[in-house]
Formats: structure tokens, C-alpha cells, sequence
């Protein structure tokens, strides 16, 4: 049994180390910076570690740390500004934020709704942190029984999960939705065999057709295209109400943000899933949670729905360190760019990490804590500035978003063919709108879709030979297997039993 006393001590001795005024000062500054990457929806959270990787190479160990630490949580907190008030979720994690903040906002309560996810974002750091320090070897434990068949059903389950949550009682639609988007995220070299699928000889679609440009597409150029053809387009008001939540309100989203703090903190812990998929789940568990009014709240407007997008997001940053910092194994692509950062400092990360470096994990967890608070404090200074910002005239706003959307587009690629991917889909979510279909499971399917074929590919080779049943004999997999049926249950027989 790990010795708790000892973990949380060398936690309050890290942060004591944390808490100094240059270490202070370099988290601030990163928290500024990922605000602004993360709130622009040309821009995302791995485009800002790399492009500011380089910066911390020329700093010390713990500055770099505090640094790209107070980026990661900035620019996953960045993305639920302009989900609120554009409907254009500067991050993938944001998806869930936008569908109940947006509603929110035309109904000129854009302030609550942001600050709601900003007091959430760190009510999520905080629970998650406590919960990871006590205990780091049970959640690595739990992580290293994660196989490539339970990856796998863990993508379905987050398909899945979001096409019934964003469908309006109408799953099947969100679930054409998921696969319209794993068969879209197939575009490209395959990732086992690099046989190209799906290109029609074009050389651009080798890379994969592009998740900026499809995200901003989906979500950004569809809604300008719905919004300038209106004579009285929607209006957001600039009074959009008190930023901070009432007490009331803290005290309603108190349990819903300690219980996404805890799944997001382990989902995070499963490489390589991360914020997106945290934010789907812990929104998924709140709104079936859910009951009476709050439960009549959601896809109209659910601060209970923000708050455990939010929540989840953010703890899901500490656990996805700890793959990372304990056995090698980045927890996706942007901790992937931060292992580089670490090795840039001729750190090794391992099971041998603590011996090595000693208190080096429990830095991490302390610039975390130091980091979440740099970013609300941040994040409060600026949301008033910004809500102005984007709460003018849509008549004004959405044309001055279209050079945005392809500035951001060519952007990421540095081509034209990102340009033209962003408009068809733009196109695309347009038409989806219009019919009924949410893009949030799409975006889902495309994020998770490569994880869950080549997982699925991998477990059918190291399964190979062997009797079909030999998988139920992986308790994990059994359980996980049991939770995809029950979400095909309850969301295709008994949509089916509803009455019309």
C-alpha cells in the first residue's frame, strides 16, 4: 500500500517551491498565452505547446515546467470562451461546453455560463490534483491492465456516449453522426501497414484530410453560413450578467464537478485518452445523473452540463502526466510534445523516476495547482474585455470570423487543399443543421477513430489463433464490453419503446 502521509508531504514541499515569485511569474505568463491559443478557433492546444516548446528549452527545469504546465491548462480552459459566445469551440475538450453554454449566452446569461466553466475548471484541478495524490500507484495500476481490445471498446464507448448525448432524444442520428467521422478519420496512411486508404490519388488526403480545418469547418464556417443568410439574426447581449456563480449555483455543481473531477482524473490516466474524451464521459454521466429540472435543462442551457464538461477537461490533464512521468507512455499528442520538452532537459521519465528525480513527480501535481489557479485569476481579468468582444452585432461578427476561419485553416497545414477541407465541411455541418444531426459526435468519431483502429487491429494480432471467448477472460474488457451493450440498449430499444 502506497504510504499517503508521505506522498501529501512531499506534495506541500513541492509546492513551497512552486509558490516562488519567478516560478509564479512563468506560470502567469503561460496561462496568458494559452488563454489567447485556446480561445482563437484558428488555433488549438498543440499548436501552442509547439510552437512555445522552443521557448522553454532556454529556461531552467522547474520554470519550463511551470511554463508549458500553465499553457496546457490555459489553452484547454481558452477553448470554452469562444464556445460560449460563437459557438466555435476553440479546443476539441470545449464540444460539450458550447452545446449547453451557447444556448446560454443568446439568452444573455453568457457571463454565468463562462464563469461557470472557469469556477469549474478549477474546482476540476483541484479535485483531480488531491484525488491523484493519494493515489498515483492505484490509478497506474488500474492503467497498465488497459489493453488494446479495452482501448478499443473504450473509443466505441466515447463514440457512442456522444452521439446519444447530442442527438436530442434521437441517438441513431448521432451514432450516423460517430461514424461518418471514423470513416472520415481513416482518410489517409493506414497506421499499421501506412497502405494508403481513401485518397483518390490525391497527395494532400495522404496526411489525413485534417482536424483543424474539418473542426473549424464543423463548427465555425457552418455557423457563419446559417447565420448571414437570416434578416434578424440572433443576437447575444452584451449585459450578459454577473460572471461569478451565486452560491447557490456552486452549491448545485458542487457534487457534478467532484465527480467529474475523479473520472476525469482517471480517464486521463488511460493513454492515449485525454481532455476530449474526459469532457464527453463526465458530460455523459452528469446529464443521465441528471434529474427534474436540471435533467430538463440540458441541449437547452445546463450550467450542470458546463460544470461537468469543464470539470472532467481539466482533471483529465493531471492523470494523463502520470502514464507519462511513471512508465514512458505520453497520454496523447500534446503530452507526447511535453515528454520532448522534458527530454530537451535531459530528464528520462520511467519507472525509475523518483529515484532519479527525486519529488520531481510531486512538482508536476504542485505546478498543476499553482498553474489552475494562474489560470482563473487570468481568465477572470480578460472575460470581460472578450465578452465585449464577442458579443457584437452577429451581422458584424460572423463576416470578420470568415477570414478567421481561413486564416486558421491554411494555417494548418501552410496550403490551400486545409482551405478547401474547411469549406466543404463547412458545407457539411451546414447541411447536417439543417437535418437534425449533431457534428459533435462526428468531431468525436474523427478524434478517436485512429485509436480505435489500429487498437482493434492490434488486439485482433495478438489474439490471433486463439478461440473468440479468450476475450472475455480480460476482466476490464468484460466490463467495458458490458457498458457498450447497455448504451446500445438504452439508446436504440427503448428510443424505440418512446412514445412519438
Amino acid at each position: 500500500m502506497p504510504n499517503f502521509i508521505a506522498e501529501f508531504a512531499s506534495f506541500l514541499n513541492q509546492l513551497t517551491v512552486a509558490l516562488q515569485p519567478g516560478l509564479l511569474l512563468a506560470s502567469v505568463v503561460g496561462a496568458a498565452l494559452g488563454i489567447f491559443w485556446g480561445a482563437m478557433p484558428a488555433l488549438s492546444t498543440t499548436m501552442a505547446m509547439a510552437l512555445l516548446i522552443g521557448f522553454s528549452s532556454v529556461m531552467d527545469l522547474n520554470t519550463a515546467i511551470m511554463f508549458l504546465l500553465a499553457v496546457y491548462l490555459g489553452s484547454t480552459l481558452g477553448g470554452s470562451i469562444s464556445a460560449v459566445f460563437i459557438n466555435i469551440p476553440g479546443t476539441p475538450a470545449a464540444v460539450c461546453t458550447g452545446i449547453e453554454g451557447f444556448p446560454l449566452a443568446r439568452k444573455g446569461q453568457g457571463g454565468l455560463a463562462l464563469g461557470t466553466a472557469l469556477t469549474a475548471s478549477l474546482i476540476g484541478n483541484v479535485a483531480g490534483l488531491v484525488f491523484l495524490v493519494f493515489l498515483f500507484p492505484l490509478i497506474l495500476a488500474l492503467a497498465l491492465k488497459i489493453g488494446s481490445w479495452e482501448l478499443f471498446l473504450l473509443a466505441v464507448i466515447g463514440i457512442l456516449l456522444s452521439g446519444s448525448l447530442t442527438a436530442s432524444g434521437q441517438p441513431i442520428k448521432g451514432w450516423i453522426s460517430g461514424g461518418l467521422g471514423i470513416l472520415i478519420s481513416m482518410v489517409g496512411l493506414d497506421p499499421v501497414n501506412a497502405y494508403p486508404r481513401y485518397t483518390f490519388g490525391l497527395n494532400e488526403l495522404y496526411g489525413g484530410a485534417g482536424f483543424v480545418p474539418i473542426m473549424i469547418g464543423l463548427f465555425g464556417f457552418a455557423e457563419v453560413l446559417r447565420v448571414l443568410p437570416s434578416r434578424s439574426p440572433y443576437t447575444i447581449p452584451q449585459s450578459s450578467g454577473r460572471l461569478f456563480p451565486p452560491f447557490r449555483i456552486l452549491k448545485r455543481i458542487s457534487k457534478t464537478g467532484l465527480r467529474s473531477g475523479i473520472i476525469g482524473a482517471t480517464i486521463g490516466a488511460i493513454p492515449p485518452l485525454g481532455p476530449d474524451v474526459a469532457a464527453f464521459v463526465c458530460y455523459g454521466v452528469a446529464k443521465r445523473q441528471a434529474k427534474g429540472q436540471v435533467a430538463q435543462e440540458y441541449g437547452h442551457g445546463s450550467l450542470d452540463g458546463i460544470a461537468a464538461a469543464e470539470t472532467g477537461n481539466s482533471a483529465s490533464i493531471g492523470g494523463t502526466l502520470l502514464p507519462m512521468l511513471a512508465i514512458g507512455i505520453p497520454g496523447g499528442v500534446v503530452a507526447a510534445m511535453y515528454l520532448g520538452a522534458l527530454n530537451l532537459h535531459n530528464v528520462v521519465v520511467g519507472p525509475m523516476i523518483d529515484f532519479s528525480y527525486p519529488g520531481l513527480v510531486h512538482f508536476h501535481y504542485a505546478a498543476l495547482l499553482v498553474g489552475a489557479i494562474s489560470t482563473y485569476v487570468v481568465a477572470l481579468i480578460i472575460a470581460k474585455p472578450t465578452i465585449k468582444l464577442l458579443t457584437m452585432p452577429r451581422q458584424v461578427l460572423m463576416p470578420l470570423l470568415v477570414p478567421l476561419c481561413v486564416i486558421g485553416a491554411y494555417a494548418s497545414d501552410m496550403t490551400m487543399f486545409g482551405v478547401y477541407v474547411m469549406l466543404v465541411f463547412g458545407v457539411i455541418g451546414y447541411f447536417l443543421n439543417l437535418i437534425g444531426v449533431p457534428p459533435g459526435p462526428m468531431a468525436m468519431g474523427i478524434i478517436l477513430g485512429p485509436l480505435a483502429d489500429s487498437s482493434f487491429r492490434r488486439a485482433m494480432a495478438i489474439f490471433e489463433g486463439e478461440q473468440v471467448w479468450i476475450v472475455l477472460t480480460r476482466p476490464v474488457g468484460v466490463v467495458l464490453l458490458l457498458v457498450v451493450l447497455w448504451v446500445l440498449y438504452d439508446g436504440f430499444f427503448r428510443s424505440l419503446r418512446r412514445p412519438a
